[in-house]
């Protein structure tokens, strides 16, 4: 049994939101299995973080949960949990000034706004700052690995919801203590040079077809260089695990 989740809104006041998730005839679909997240609200997420301006984030009924989805190519290319303190979650509003607005079932709201705490920590900063880029680069890096810290820690062992990237350079492909692989990474062989990392940070999929990796969209191929460059200083310093 599964739930499928279409958005039609035609008159509501995000038509174009509900264009994203699916079309007049529901060609586009997400599905949650069994049981039921609840939708309750959804919103487009604006003026909060580059890591996460663009994506949508959606209300459930599920106490103590909400998601945040990637649209790709009109498709969701992953969703990822958000805790938060255990009540439903009626409505939800990306506001102007940074926030995102939740109204709980208590009629309270829940206030969610960006840490003024640098997401890749000072190890991160350390090695930008040492690398002789422009002011412009430093921050793009920063923005860049900020980004990367959503899913993945630069410390090496700890594995959440993706592996680590603390100690990825020259690692075995697939070869971390990190259990839920994708088939697409578990059996494609050799290292993570630096190469192979430029490959794949510019095109998951072409150098992994189906992996659950989504496109980071890093355009400027200074930024992917320097990126690789963090990552290779980060390796140095962590143990292998």
């Amino acid at each position: 049994m599964a739930q499928t989740v279409c958005i039609l809104d035609p008159d509501g006041d995000r038509p174009r939101l509900a264009a994203i998730i699916a079309d007049a005839n529901c060609a586009q679909k997400h599905v949650w299995r069994a049981p039921s997240v609840g939708l309750s609200g959804l919103t487009q997420i604006s003026n909060f973080h580059p890591a996460w301006n663009g994506d949508l984030l959606a209300a459930t009924l599920k106490r103590g949960a909400a998601l945040r989805l990637r649209i790709r190519d009109n498709r969701v290319v992953f969703v990822e949990p958000i805790e938060l303190p255990s009540k439903r979650i009626r409505y939800i509003l990306s506001d102007n000034r940074g926030s995102v607005v939740l109204w709980n079932d208590d009629s309270s709201l829940l206030i969610l706004r960006p840490s003024a705490e640098n997401y890749a920590g000072g190890r991160v900063d350390s090695i930008i700052a040492s690398l002789n880029v422009s002011d412009r680069l430093a921050r793009s890096l920063r923005t860049t690995m900020e980004g990367c810290e959503e899913c993945h820690s630069v410390v090496a062992g700890e594995h959440v919801n993706a592996p680590n990237i603390g100690d990825v350079f020259e690692r075995k492909i697939a070869g971390s203590s990190f259990r839920n692989y994708s088939t697409a990474l578990r059996q494609t062989s050799g290292e993570w040079s630096e190469e192979n990392l430029r490959l794949f940070i510019s095109d998951p999929q072409g150098f992994a077809p189906g992996t659950t990796m989504p496109d980071p969209s890093i355009a400027d191929p200074e930024v992917v260089n320097g990126g690789i460059a963090v990552l290779r200083d980060l390796a140095s310093v962590c143990g292998r695990n």
